[in-house]
């Protein structure tokens, strides 16, 4: 049997017929794939849940429009009655009057391990049946028996999950734990605990990370414009309830620039300037190339050597 090459043509029509549609505009599709990680304790769950009530209710979920539709939401961490203290609140909060939305929201707490074949056909048979907008897993480490830190292991099992997402028409939102970051893995993706297939298989990567002032949100998405980090503004039961401005990051140029300023010769590897401005603003290695080559281009710094040996240096004043 041959392949099924298609005209281009044809192939257009085809498409954008299969397109796929928003459930939170600029965020999250329908048929994506899409891992949380955050450390212990950072509120990935209550994320989820403010997730599914916004969706559930059409209601906005922090600064993105919803879609309203049915959401799953399996969990198997904690009992029945904790999950209820969860949602309870935040139910009540976003949307206390809203008896549509108590009913667009479907909980499970069978205990699947989706390396496992037969519980990998159940999941699949569910969304083909039931057709729910986005499906809710948490948390990962619960649902299988595996090496996190082996491609061999993991790059099949997410890949069974985004090929699951696309072909029922159904986002999947994977809670994962994160791992260790640093320099050599500040990205996004690469901030998810195990091997690589963590950042090279999802559609969009999500890290939180907890502040003083609330939770900062980071993404890395593979098919829209990436947005800034989002700092958020809880309150005691945990209700996503405002997006925030940081003061500290209103001129991320000016961070370059007085590092540099303090640094002998004025003059620093590229590497250090990146690390010392992701630990100060929170913001990935990219905004700081953003932000670096805004200020080459004015001529407020110099780029110097190439490879490893990369520096900037401040133009003097």
């Amino acid at each position: 049997m041959n392949l099924n090459f298609i005209p281009y043509p044809q192939y257009r029509i085809m498409a954008e017929k299969d397109a796929s549609e928003p459930i939170v505009t600029d965020f999250i599709n329908r048929k994506e794939f899409v891992i949380l990680s955050g450390a212990a304790k950072t509120g990935k769950s209550y994320f989820a849940i403010n997730l599914a009530i916004s969706i559930a209710s059409g209601k906005r979920f922090l600064n993105f429009d919803t879609v309203k539709g049915k959401v799953f939401y399996l969990q198997t961490e904690i009992s029945s009655d904790s999950l209820k203290e969860r949602i309870d609140p935040v139910l009540a909060t976003v949307s206390p009057q809203n008896e549509e939305s108590k009913q667009n929201i479907f909980i499970c707490d069978e205990r699947i391990r989706i390396d496992k074949e037969e519980d990998r056909i159940k999941l699949k048979s569910t969304l083909e049946t039931e057709r729910p907008c986005l499906l809710i897993l948490d948390p990962f480490y619960t649902l299988h028996n595996l090496k996190e830190d082996s491609s061999n292991d993991m790059a099949p099992i997410l890949t069974f999950l985004k090929h699951l997402a696309s072909d029922s028409n159904c986002a999947i939102l994977l809670i994962h734990h994160q791992g260790k970051r640093n320099e050599a893995n500040a990205n996004v993706g690469h901030g998810h605990r195990g091997s690589s297939s963590f950042a090279d298989v999802p559609d969009s990567s999500l890290c939180l990370f907890r502040k003083s002032k609330g939770l900062s949100l980071h993404a890395e998405f593979r098919n829209r414009r990436p947005i800034e980090p989002l700092h958020i503004c809880t309150d005691e039961n945990q209700v996503y309830v405002s997006i925030v401005e940081d003061k500290t990051l209103v001129d991320r140029r000016s961070v370059l620039i007085e590092r540099l300023k303090s640094v002998p010769g004025h003059r620093e590897r590229a590497a250090h300037l990146r690390y010392h401005f992701v630990s100060k603003t929170d913001l990935t290695p990219a905004s700081f190339n953003k932000y670096a080559q805004e200020l080459v281009a004015s001529g407020r710094i110099l780029l110097e050597g190439e490879g490893k040996d990369t520096f900037y240096k401040l133009v003097d004043e």
